[in-house]
């Protein structure tokens, strides 16, 4: 091993530019390869370890049509302050709603459907037209348990807020039966919203079927609708 180091170092050594360029991509070119991969996947794997992805303490889904990236990062950093351990945990918001762009909307939805199989996303945010639709696929629950958080945390804050809650009507399968429950909280005049840049005059939050992070989401109702 160690002579044949020393003559490969002696050939190249009297090659000129071009030449060692065209020698060592020709007969190292597996070996550069291979290295580069091995280095992306230690980098990976020291990067996990030293750095591991924060925990989802809150999944939000944005459905109310299309808003810049800025915008839901702003609302994510704001939201942050419910968090229990900000450096191990993280309030998620992804912009699910339809862009026009084929291919992007078949990903995103995927990713929605694999999120809603494995019971990853906990509040849908919406206009009121997605609320029905959402009702409808049977994707909500009522907001009871959360109204009983928020009423524990802020009572001032639930007394203003529960005559403003909304009923909607949907139709329950397998019973084929018309449905009316409590299932949407609105989002009018949220302040939060406001200084981001998003209008709230038609903007609801609703629970996700499968979520009972209900402290959390009460925590969030706090922040977006404060005084």
């Amino acid at each position: 091993m160690k002579n044949f180091f020393r003559t490969e170092w002696k050939k190249i050594r009297e090659m000129n530019a071009s030449e060692k360029r065209w020698y060592i991509w020709e007969y190292y070119k597996l070996h550069i390869f291979g290295f580069i991969l091995v280095s992306f996947v230690v980098g990976s794997f020291l990067n996990a370890w030293l750095n591991p992805p924060r925990d989802e303490y809150l999944h939000i889904a944005w459905l109310a049509g299309v808003i810049p990236f800025e915008y839901l990062d702003n609302i994510s950093h704001g939201l942050e302050v419910i968090v229990e351990d900000p450096e191990r945990q993280a309030v998620i918001v992804i912009d699910y709603s339809a862009t026009g762009n084929p291919q992007f909307d078949v990903a995103n939805q995927t990713r929605f459907m694999a999120m809603m199989q494995i019971g990853g996303i906990d509040v849908f945010i919406s206009s009121w037209e997605g609320v029905e639709e959402l009702a409808n696929e049977q994707l909500l629950r009522p907001i009871d348990g959360v109204m009983e958080a928020l009423s524990a945390s802020n009572p001032a804050l639930f007394s203003r807020l529960y005559p403003e809650v909304r009923p909607v009507t949907f139709t329950r399968f397998p019973e084929e039966i018309t449905v009316t429950e409590t299932r949407a909280i609105p989002l009018t005049d949220s302040g939060f919203f406001e200084e981001i840049g998003i209008n709230t005059n038609d903007l609801f939050l609703t629970v996700v079927f499968s979520s009972t992070r209900y402290d959390a989401i009460a925590k969030t109702l706090e922040v977006l609708l404060y005084d």
